[in-house]
C-alpha cells in the first residue's frame, strides 16, 4: 500500500493527486512472488517549499481538476493560488454547498480553455 504526507502550508492532497509525485494509477496485474516488501507500508513524502511554487501549482492543478470534474480539488487548488500567489481566482470566497452550480462547462470537444504562452 502506497501512501504520502502532504506537510507544511504550501502542500495540498490536490497537488499530490493531479500535478505533483505519484498518481493513483497503480499497476493491476501479476508484480512478483512474495518478498518481505509486501508486509511493509510505504510512506512517500512531498512538500512545496515556496509560495511561487504553491500558486503556480495551485493555477495547474485548479485547471486540471476541473477538466476532470473534481471541483473539490480545484476549489483546494484555487484557494493555494490565491493565498501564494495573490491570483484573483473566481469563485475563491465561495462555500461548499454553491460549488455545483459555480462549475465550469467543458468546452466543445477539440477545443480547450487553456491559455498558451506567447
Amino acid at each position: 500500500m502506497l501512501s504520502a504526507l502532504y506537510p507544511g502550508p504550501r502542500t495540498t492532497v490536490a497537488f499530490g493527486d493531479k500535478v505533483i509525485g505519484t498518481n493513483h494509477v497503480l499497476p493491476t496485474r501479476y508484480t512478483g512472488g512474495l518478498w518481505v516488501g509486501k508486509f511493509l507500508k510505504t510512506v512517500t513524502y512531498q512538500e512545496v517549499r515556496d509560495d511561487a511554487s504553491s500558486a503556480l501549482l495551485g493555477e495547474v492543478c485548479g485547471r486540471t481538476s476541473r477538466a476532470e470534474m473534481f471541483e473539490g480539488h480545484a476549489r483546494a487548488a484555487d484557494l493555494h493560488a490565491a493565498r501564494f500567489g495573490g491570483a484573483d481566482q473566481p469563485g475563491a470566497d465561495l462555500k461548499p454547498s454553491q460549488w455545483r452550480s459555480h462549475q465550469r462547462q467543458a468546452p466543445p470537444a477539440g477545443e480547450s480553455d487553456l491559455k498558451e504562452d506567447p
